[in-house]
């Protein structure tokens, strides 16, 4: 698999053009097979951050209207009462493209690591300033634990999404459902 993105990633060069539309944040029309999912705390978070920092990255949208990236990030300003979103539309890739582009986005978000003990100074150099900590998304007691310089781990998103959320689970032999 990694051939396949590698080709794909030395045959396109990207385009040079690159435009931010500002369209009313109800415009923009949720993709129905959105694959990622996000908590009632992940929405509150980027709102914070959004209400706090403004938009600073746009929406992503196909020649059509439809989400490549960015639903979570339009979730949260609706959620605050915002009106408008910044959008860049993708009219340049292929439907394919575009399927792919919006998992990729998700995906490779997932491949990275924290640099503990430059994430530590960054909050230690933050605290200087007396800055709120929780509008970088992380809660105080994850902060607290990087300022005393413990082992403390975050969760990856699909870890704190197991915590937040208790689906129920259906037996597959008498349909019975409960939630663990």
């Amino acid at each position: 698999m990694q051939g396949v993105f590698t080709a794909l990633a030395t045959k396109t060069k990207p385009k040079p053009e690159f435009s931010v539309e500002n369209w009313p944040i109800d415009k923009p029309i949720d993709y129905p097979k959105n694959a990622r999912k996000w908590t009632d705390k992940a929405v509150a978070k980027v709102a914070a951050s959004i209400r706090e920092f403004g938009w600073q990255q746009p929406l992503v949208v196909d020649s059509q209207g439809v989400i490549v990236i960015g639903h979570l990030r339009r979730k949260a300003g609706q959620s605050i009462g915002l009106t408008t979103c910044p959008v860049h539309v993708a009219k340049d890739l292929s439907p394919a493209k575009i399927r792919a582009l919006r998992l990729a986005d998700n995906r490779t978000a997932q491949e990275s690591e924290w640099n503990l003990d430059i994430l530590a100074a960054e909050f230690t150099e933050l605290k200087t300033f007396d800055f709120d900590l929780t509008i970088t998304g992380f809660d105080l007691t994850q902060v607290d634990g990087y300022l005393r310089g413990s082992n403390f781990q975050p969760s990856t998103e699909a870890e704190q999404g197991k915590l937040d959320q208790k689906k129920p689970i259906k037996c597959p032999e008498c349909g019975h459902e409960f939630t663990p």
